[in-house]
């Protein structure tokens, strides 16, 4: 009765990660869709690109507490996707002889690479672009010209490939989320299920490739200094 009992305490907060997980991450994908949003002023110009982020400046309230949710969910997103990961490794301590995935996808199998790089990723870029404490070398960040930090940091080859590969494991890491998220709630209907992983990953493929069109676009010469 015991054993019995702990398993489905176990079972119980693994329910409860999980979920933690799914809705950390939803958060954080919804503020992508911002972000990119803000990032698509690029192609305005440098004086729309320049008075967005000044007009987020005027509000350090607003700006440190969205800040402080998202600090706060990348921290409970990456907590929880480690104690899961080390219960499903302890729970099989020997390796099986024959490996197989079953009913499982080419994004399933690689969410535990593709999350410390999205991590990588979100690090550099905060140093790089938000502080501007990481620019390549021998270029200085100016405070006041974001759309000059971003376009000359993407004539740095190595910066530019950077973030567009990231922004591949990026892909692959959202869409295998989303399409998971309403499995993990409990959400699932047959009949609104493949549609619904579809447009996830049609989502997630369009926000990743938004971000990625920026460098790119430097590349092609469309956004110049």
């Amino acid at each position: 009765m015991q054993a019995v009992s702990l398993r489905a305490r176990s079972l119980s907060t693994s329910l409860f990660l999980k979920t933690l997980l799914a809705l950390s991450g939803a958060g954080w994908f919804f503020f992508l869709i911002n972000h990119l949003y803000s990032n698509l002023h690029m192609f305005l110009g440098r004086d729309s690109f320049n008075a967005y982020y000044d007009a987020l400046k005027e509000s350090p309230a607003m700006l440190w507490g969205i800040r402080g949710v998202l600090i706060a969910g990348i921290v409970v997103h990456v907590g929880t996707s480690i104690v899961i990961t080390r219960r499903s490794l302890e729970s099989r301590p020997q390796r099986y002889h024959v490996k197989k995935d079953v009913v499982t996808s080419y994004a399933a199998r690689t969410m535990r690479w593709t999350g410390p790089l999205v991590g990588l990723y979100l690090v550099y870029h905060i140093l790089h672009l938000t502080v501007g404490a990481a620019m390549p070398a021998g270029l200085a960040h100016d405070p006041h010209d974001y759309y000059g930090n971003v376009v000359r940091s993407f004539q740095v080859p190595w910066v530019a490939a950077f973030y567009v590969i990231a922004n591949g494991a990026l892909t692959v890491h959202l869409a295998h989320g989303a399409s998971s998220l309403f499995q993990t709630l409990g959400l699932v209907d047959p009949q609104v299920d493949k549609t619904r992983n579809v447009v996830a990953i049609a989502l997630a493929v369009l926000v990743c490739a938004g971000f990625a069109s920026m460098p790119i676009a430097v590349w092609a010469g469309v956004l110049v200094p």
